[in-house]
């Protein structure tokens, strides 16, 4: 399975479950959720930012951060 193919397949699938919805999913929508979640389960949670970043396959902690920030602003948002 090529890139382009797994490419397709997330797209697709992001149409299926939306119904057509204004935001496409991609591979990178979908890593950046998943990146996200991972850095609200870990803060609650009390785990090392250290293994979370593994988890994500993050190198640098600036990278992993944007996750932690993002879902912080949501969160105040929601509130």
């Amino acid at each position: 399975l090529s890139g382009s193919g797994i490419y397709a397949i997330v797209v697709a699938r992001g149409r299926a479950v939306k119904g057509g919805g204004r935001r496409r999913l991609t591979p990178h929508a979908l890593r950046h959720s998943g990146c996200t979640k991972l850095a609200n389960y870990a803060d609650k949670h009390g785990i090392p930012v250290a293994e979370a970043m593994k988890v994500s396959r993050h190198k640098k902690l600036e990278t992993f951060e944007r996750y932690r920030d993002s879902h912080r602003s949501r969160s105040r948002e929601l509130v």
